[in-house]
């Protein structure tokens, strides 16, 4: 009778040495789950703030370059307004003094 609680008491060891093996490499396994996890949310952090970083950089370069098109615009017209002044002002307003004397 001895032997038959000796072997069940072996056994029992034996499967509490086995549950206790598991529960460690379930915890490595978790472990290295968390680490992977800790490590993809770094990289895709850091790639989305390079991308909005790059983004904004291209926002801005395409407002410099909106800006920079519009104050060309703007100054050409000014050019040409004032040429169109300097060369018709005279004749405009002798034309709007003939008017107002012919009434």
């Amino acid at each position: 009778m001895d032997t038959i609680f000796q072997k069940i008491d072996e056994i029992e060891k034996a499967a509490s040495a086995i549950l206790d093996g598991a529960a460690y490499q379930k915890n490595l396994l978790d472990q290295e789950h968390e680490e992977r996890i800790r490590k993809f949310d770094e990289e895709t952090e850091k790639k989305t703030a390079d991308r909005v970083a790059k983004l904004r950089s291209e926002m801005h370069a395409s407002i410099e370059d909106d800006l920079s098109s519009l104050k060309s615009s703007s100054e050409e017209k000014i050019r040409t307004m004032n040429e169109t002044y300097e060369t018709g002002h005279g004749y405009i307003t002798d034309r709007i003094c003939a008017e107002i004397i012919r009434k």
